[in-house]
């Protein structure tokens, strides 16, 4: 099953695309942003101890050269990465083995030219769509995500008033359908929903095709919708971390939409989840193997295990502290073989932590990506893609 955080280079490699990588510098953007609500410091652009790691891979045209040898199958995973400070997007070939100053095969620079401003959450598509969502309102598209660089103009442009996006910086990307949903700052007409996201359709003023939220906020309910992060899980479920309805609360709440895309309009959730043990959340996933991961303002990794079995409770998770001074975690994903990649905003690094799930307590990364040479400027999002074939 795929997950909105993790696409397969399945159709990039029928095409052709993957002997591009690390050829081309990918021209990005960051997060200057401001207000975020939802449970975010906003459009942050400090913070940046540079990280940039220069090293294994100088952007070398060979998908591989990062190595990441797991068992004799060579990692052609991908890692995206939204640069807070900058703002940029960068991007790295064999996730799972990032260690050190490696540099990155590609970057993307905020800017006129690319019609990137204030970059804040991404999605890769099947197609190789690379879909940014800007803070400052409006959703930019680029139409190969692997050959990027600082003149590359903007595929498509979504933004205007009929597109209801004045503030995203949640998305979350079905595969399958081809179909996104995208959370605003302060929610008001709930999640929204644009349905064949690689079509030429999907331009400028474009309206969502449908709108839906849970009973007990904005629209529906006075209390406001407070959406910090989405994500689709294996099984197709929507998870939603909102603020309880308060922006200024520093503690979530998760809710799941079971068949979210057919959801429209005032929708129950199937699933509640609360805890005293998490505050304010910067990033979910769900992985294969049914665990649910969350980076708090607590800047500890919390991890639920089987998480499709709770109803309506308040959880009890194991907590993950990284054994690094003065962190500010922001994003987290979670390879098919149980490496989890987790983002540094204050030290600028990418940890690396294998079998993810099993760990607790204070430990140290298995492998950290960090130095001037990885171009790393405070990162906040992560998107992880992987080939489907992965033995």
């Amino acid at each position: 099953m795929l997950l909105s955080k993790t696409r397969f280079l399945t159709l990039l490699l029928a095409l052709g695309l993957a002997g591009g990588l690390g050829c081309t510098p990918m021209g990005g953007g960051g997060d200057n942003g401001g207000g975020d609500n939802g449970g975010d410091n906003g459009g942050d652009n400090g913070g940046d101890n540079g990280g940039d790691n220069g090293g294994n891979d100088g952007g070398g045209g060979d998908m591989n050269s990062n190595g990441g040898d797991n068992g004799g199958n060579v990692d052609n995973s991908m890692l995206f990465v939204v640069n807070n400070a900058g703002p940029s997007v960068t991007f790295y070939t064999g996730a799972e083995s990032l260690n050190g100053e490696i540099v990155p095969d590609g970057k993307l620079n905020a800017g006129a030219a690319t019609s990137l401003f204030q970059p804040r959450s991404i999605v890769v598509t099947e197609s190789g769509r690379l879909i940014v969502s800007r803070q400052n309102g409006g959703i930019v598209g680029y139409n190969d995500s692997t050959t990027l660089d600082d003149n590359t103009t903007a595929s498509l442009v979504v933004e205007g008033n009929n597109t209801g996006l004045e503030s995203p910086i949640a998305m979350a990307y079905d595969a399958v359908n081809d179909r996104l949903f995208v959370g605003n700052v302060m929610a008001q007409d709930g999640i929204l929903v644009f349905d064949d996201v690689s079509a030429n359709e999907f331009d400028m003023d474009v309206p969502p095709n449908r709108m839906f939220g849970p009973p007990d906020r904005a629209p529906f309910d006075p209390t406001l919708f407070t959406v910090d992060s989405l994500f689709i899980a294996p099984n197709g479920d929507l998870f939603v971390s909102e603020g309880m309805g308060d922006i200024t609360v520093n503690r979530n709440r998760i809710l799941v939409f079971t068949n979210p895309g057919a959801a429209s309009g005032e929708t129950p959730f199937a699933q509640r989840l609360n805890s005293n043990d998490w505050e304010k959340h910067e990033d979910i996933f769900v992985d294969d193997e049914d665990n649910l991961y969350i980076v708090d303002a607590t800047d500890t990794i919390k991890i639920v295990p089987n998480v499709s079995t709770i109803v309506d409770e308040t959880v009890t998770p194991t907590t993950l502290t990284v054994n690094i001074a003065l962190t500010d975690l922001q994003g987290i994903v979670v390879t098919k073989n149980g490496t989890g990649l987790v983002a540094d905003r204050e030290n600028s690094a990418i940890y690396s932590y294998d079998d993810i799930a099993t760990k607790s307590g204070t430990l140290g990364p298995d492998r950290t990506l960090d130095g001037t040479d990885t171009q790393l400027r405070a990162p906040r999002q992560l998107w992880l893609v992987e080939e489907d074939d992965q033995n």
